[in-house]
């Protein structure tokens, strides 16, 4: 209805995710950038079923990139005692099952682990460095608080379960080779094709279908 105030859940739940994981120093320029970059995001890359990039993964992405001085990486100051860790895993649980999202988030935590697991075996780094990241509270907010976007993710069950191995993979395979804010990066390529995908898809579906007689 024209006029009627709706609550902003969406923005809040971007300026949310853009703060939590998102740490600066004595300034507030870095959350005003992924903050602008975030909301334009969902008009400017888009198709007719929707934006294409989860919105704070965008901002964040884009003011660690044209900020990295300022803007850094930032779950860290949200660890502390194991209740509080624990809070945030039911939390996240409860969020991502909510969105209807959560066989997504299980699928890139589990496999997530098992590669992590598996690179400490074949490696000389410690299996509690490799996790650390994973299974802290970076982890916990980016599995079941960014990735469940549901505008940006798949309905279907299978579908998210097959998405979440596949930026699980991606993550993986960046963090071997030491590149600096994998995680956000895998879940904006893989975001970013498989929407493209649905969209052509769904156009294609449509350019060959024609009206019963």
């Amino acid at each position: 209805m024209s006029g009627q105030w709706r609550f902003p859940i969406s923005s809040l739940i971007t300026g949310l995710s853009i703060y939590m994981l998102t740490r600066t120093r004595f300034t507030v320029v870095p959350y005003l950038v992924a903050a602008v970059v975030a909301i334009g995001s969902k008009y400017v890359f888009r198709t007719s079923k929707g934006h294409v990039f989860n919105p704070a993964n965008v901002g964040i992405l884009t003011a660690f990139a044209f900020l990295p001085h300022l803007a850094l990486p930032g779950a860290d100051q949200w660890a502390g005692t194991p209740q509080l860790l624990i809070l945030f895993y039911l939390i996240g649980l409860s969020v991502a099952g909510y969105a209807k999202r959560l066989p997504l988030a299980l699928s890139y935590m589990g496999v997530l682990l098992s590669l992590t697991l598996l690179r400490s075996m074949f490696s000389e780094l410690s299996v509690f460095y490799l996790l650390g990241p994973t299974l802290g509270t970076a982890g916990v907010i980016f599995a079941f608080h960014m990735i469940t976007d549901p505008k940006t993710t798949p309905s279907s069950y299978k579908q998210q379960i097959v998405m979440g191995t596949v930026v699980a993979l991606l993550d993986c395979l960046l963090r071997c080779f030491e590149v600096f804010y994998a995680p956000f990066i895998a879940l904006a390529v893989v975001s970013g094709l498989y929407n493209i995908w649905i969209y052509a898809a769904t156009d294609q579906r449509t350019s060959y279908s024609y009206p019963k007689p």
